[in-house]
């Protein structure tokens, strides 16, 4: 028999020996040194590792489920004790970190204290534990803790070779102080002022407590020992803009492109300023270059398509939405931008293809146009079930869903499904002005004058100030009515609260018309059409001047209305009315 042999049956009757005595102990008895069997009670048995190991593995999942539970019924106090317990058992950093989080939730910041050295303890090389330390330090006012552990920060973060004077200067932000914050980050970094990595975070320090001048130097020195740094290019650039010297910071990005023209990160930065500054052209020309470099970059294809769409190149803007789409990327708003290129191409069937796609950000608007596309081909029973789906989906008051609704209606002249709507809203929101003021304004088109007056009347007695149902109210008064002084009165209340606004001179001019004064409407209608080309203003306008024997002005007043409008309603019935042509 070999040995391999023999120490396998050794090994077997190991194992048997051990399953025994596990089943005596299960049954209550266990074996004597001398192979007898005597109750285990009998037996005073010494703890063994393996229990040991076993009990303190159970304490530490015990205190950590019981910390969670705490934690999750905001019981910050008792999960703080379970946490540290814990950790302790375990020596576990991460266990460590979370007792500290919740001493600090629990707003006990000199319990925290404890804590969060107790996690460095642990893991000395944690960014996260000495972060979280500055901001306790920070918290109790601890200046000299703030600045070990500041220091400490920049040592390890450099180590692991990133800029740990940046990131000083930015736990520094959580100092409300600015005094102290610039006094602290000095103090922490002038000592290594030669160093490029930290003349960039002074830089940035300055820049932060508003010294643009001194953030410039200091920036300039950084690039002098550092030209490729684009985070010393970034910051300077942005030290211009912050000083109010934009073309300073265009001119200079423009030197950092021509010098680095492979930079994406430049390159982009100079496309944004450029959009900023509403230079489109160039702005093209930048998101070009960027497209090309990265034919799947969404951010550039979108800015190109919507560059395009403002440029008026629908073509080339709806190739670049399509291709936007396609990618994957920005799909809401690809869709709904092609459907409004189509819609306005009245190629609606395309147009409602695209609208239907838009599911989340643009979705009630692109939702609200089809409606209104199916209303315009007399679909009025699709367009009132969309807007209802509309609602659905909508938490809340849906009131502005009611006023788009009776909106749309009313542009197809379905003035009585308009009034049902805006009806059925006010009786859900009594008290609500603009519904009650959009019924009055459809009430009128149904001849119903004592709606028109009963909604703007209670509109105005909650709001004496409120200029539209007032001059609408004086307006309505002085056209359907012979209740000049009445209307007078209230179309000189808005007046005297906005008297340059132009349907208000309108009102006041048309009123004085009305009331035989057509020399003082003159100037109140010559000043509202100065302020605004209206169709309708230009019709009183004419209207008042052919009365008063200036024909000839009337008709150019009218002619140069229907080539801004020709369409306008207003005009067309001033040609009706008096026999005239342009």
């Amino acid at each position: 028999m070999n040995i391999k042999t023999i120490f396998y049956m050794m090994l077997m009757l190991l194992i048997l020996l051990l399953s025994a005595c596990a089943n005596l102990q299960q049954s209550g008895h266990t074996l004597t040194t001398n192979g007898s069997i005597v109750p285990k009670i009998w037996i005073a048995k010494p703890a063994t590792p393996l229990k040991s190991h076993i009990k303190k593995r159970t304490n530490f999942v015990f205190n950590t489920l019981a910390a969670d539970i705490a934690v999750q019924r905001g019981q910050y106090k008792t999960a703080t004790r379970h946490y540290t317990k814990a950790a302790q058992i375990g020596r576990n950093s991460v266990i460590a970190g979370l007792a500290t989080q919740s001493a600090m939730e629990a707003g006990h910041y000199k319990t925290a204290q404890k804590r969060v050295a107790y996690w460095l303890s642990l893991a000395p090389r944690s960014t996260k534990a000495l972060q979280t330390a500055i901001k306790i330090a920070i918290q109790t006012n601890d200046i000299t803790k703030v600045t070990i552990y500041l220091q400490r920060l920049i040592v390890v973060k450099n180590a692991a070779g990133k800029n740990g004077y940046l990131a000083a200067v930015a736990m520094l932000n959580y100092i409300e102080d600015p005094a102290t914050r610039s006094t602290l980050g000095h103090r922490i970094i002038t000592g290594h002022r030669y160093n490029h990595k930290a003349m960039l975070a002074l830089a940035v320090l300055e820049t932060q407590m508003g010294n643009f001048s001194q953030a410039e130097v200091l920036t300039r020195r950084v690039l002098r020992k550092r030209p490729n740094s684009n985070k010393a290019r970034i910051l300077l650039v942005n030290i211009l803009k912050a000083n109010r010297d934009f073309n300073g910071a265009r001119t200079t990005l423009e030197g950092f492109v021509a010098d680095d023209p492979n930079n994406i990160t430049l390159r982009n930065l100079y496309a944004q300023m450029l959009l900023d500054q509403n230079d489109l052209a160039n702005a093209q020309l930048q998101f070009q270059h960027l497209y090309q470099a990265n034919p799947r970059d969404a951010n550039s294809l979108f800015a190109l398509g919507m560059i395009a769409l403002h440029l008026g190149q629908r073509d080339a803007g709806q190739r670049y939405l399509e291709d936007l789409y396609a990618l994957g990327s920005h799909q809401d708003e690809a869709a709904f931008y092609i459907g409004q290129i189509f819609e306005e191409e009245a190629k609606y069937e395309k147009a409602l293809n695209w609208y239907v796609k838009v599911e989340n950000r643009n979705h009630v608007e692109a939702q609200v146009r089809m409606a209104r596309i199916y209303a315009q081909r007399g679909a009025i029973p699709r367009t009132q079930e969309i807007l209802q789906q509309v609602r659905g989906r909508l938490d809340g008051n849906t009131s502005h869903i009611d006023l788009l609704e009776a909106e749309i209606l009313r542009e197809v002249k379905q003035y009585k499904l308009a009034f049902k709507v805006l009806t059925h809203a006010v009786k859900h929101n009594p008290h609500n002005h603009d519904l009650l003021y959009a019924r009055a304004l459809t009430g009128i088109q149904l001849g119903k004058l004592h709606i028109l007056e009963q909604d703007l009347k209670q509109i105005i007695a909650q709001d004496p100030n409120h200029i539209e149902a007032l001059n609408a109210l004086g307006y309505t008064l002085a056209t359907e009515t012979t209740r000049y002084a009445e209307a007078l009165t209230y179309i000189q209340r808005a007046y005297a609260i906005q008297p340059n606004n132009p349907a208000i001179l309108d009102s006041m001019g048309w009123i004085q018309y009305r009331m035989g004064h057509p020399e003082k409407a003159l100037p109140y209608l010559r000043k509202a059409l100065a302020l605004q080309q209206d169709p309708e203003i230009a019709a009183h306008l004419g209207e008042v001047l052919w009365h008063t024997g200036k024909q000839d002005e009337a008709r150019k007043v009218w002619r140069d209305a229907l080539h801004k409008a020709p369409a306008s309603e207003y005009i067309l019935k001033m040609q009706e009315l008096y026999g005239v042509r342009f």
